[in-house]
């Protein structure tokens, strides 16, 4: 069990009601909603866990995150950790509609030395693959508003670029539309992502471009 707690206002009966829900916001107007509730939710019910939420008026709230016991073999207990990525080089495209995930992508793969074009939207990111900085790779949320990261993925395909594909999405990509895509050589990581998902996802996209997967 993991306990997330705060000491802000706490919710009301009503927001309790619909805590989960995607868009639900209590800010104040134009602030905007914030999904991650919904988000980490699903991901819980994923590991077949689930959440409990304990709150008292003007005490905050706690969040109870319960998962189930899994049990290791003394080797997979002693098995080394991965080793990290070495630094890279290339751009990379990024394309994510949620500011919070955007700048994470954005830091991660800085950091491994990639030069970053953050975009939120496909209309954005055809505009800097229309550029005349060279991109390697694009990395794309597969949901998103307007033109999704599916869609702008085809249209690269369609292209005949030589670019590298990553699909990032909080879906598994079997309830995804994107057999095609994974035929062509994309690579699809699920949220949520570490680090070393991401950076070896973009190394193993930029070795070997869809355009040479025909």
């Amino acid at each position: 069990m993991l306990a997330v707690s705060d000491t802000g206002r706490s919710p009301d009966r009503s927001t309790r009601d619909q805590i989960i829900e995607p868009f639900l916001s209590d800010t104040e107007q134009g602030s905007g909603a914030d999904p991650g509730l919904a988000a980490i939710h699903s991901i819980v019910r994923q590991s077949e866990g689930h959440i409990r939420l304990h709150s008292e008026a003007g005490q905050g709230a706690t969040f109870s995150l319960f998962f189930p016991r899994i049990e290791l073999t003394q080797e997979e207990l002693q098995a080394p950790a991965p080793p990290e990525a070495r630094s890279q080089s290339g751009t990379v495209l990024v394309v994510e509609d949620d500011a919070a995930v955007r700048d994470y992508t954005t830091r991660v793969l800085e950091r491994k030395g990639f030069r970053v074009i953050a975009t939120p939207n496909a209309t954005e990111a055809r505009s800097a693959l229309e550029g005349e900085e060279p991109i390697e790779v694009l990395v794309t949320d597969v949901l998103m508003p307007g033109v999704s990261g599916s869609e702008l993925a085809s249209q690269v395909v369609a292209d005949g670029r030589a670019i590298g594909l990553v699909l990032v999405s909080g879906y598994t990509a079997a309830d995804l539309d994107l057999a095609e895509l994974l035929e062509r050589g994309a690579i699809f990581v699920a949220k949520p992502f570490t680090s070393l998902d991401l950076s070896r996802a973009v190394a193993a996209a930029m070795a070997s471009p869809i355009s040479a997967r025909r």
